[in-house]
């Protein structure tokens, strides 16, 4: 499985980038590096006392992900009584049970 929150029309995979994003990731760099995320597809910051985290639903985030060991850092990180607040966006669910679109 490979997020602003990523849109599935920017998978865009090709021969030379299997990882796909790559219009994406040069157009839209988001502020992965300063929340210590490896990848543009999620990555967190603050904003007046909220924390927001966007979360990439087209990359890996099961428990051995590195998606998930950065959730797992980010959020022991967050000094609750600095940010209340914790927001998690992301594009697409990551569980659905929709039988009207079979292919979602």
């Amino acid at each position: 499985m490979k997020d602003k929150s990523l849109p599935n029309h920017d998978i865009e995979i090709l021969p030379n980038h299997p990882q796909g994003f790559v219009a994406y990731n040069s157009r839209w760099p988001m502020p992965h590096e300063e929340s210590g995320s490896t990848s543009n597809l999620y990555y967190s910051f603050e904003v007046v006392g909220t924390h927001i985290r966007m979360l990439g639903s087209y990359t890996d985030f099961d428990v051995d992900s590195a998606q998930y060991q950065w959730l797992e850092a980010d959020l022991a990180q967050v000094d609750r009584k600095k940010t209340p607040w914790i927001l998690v966006l992301l594009h697409a669910p990551w569980y659905n049970a929709n039988t009207c679109s079979p292919s979602r």
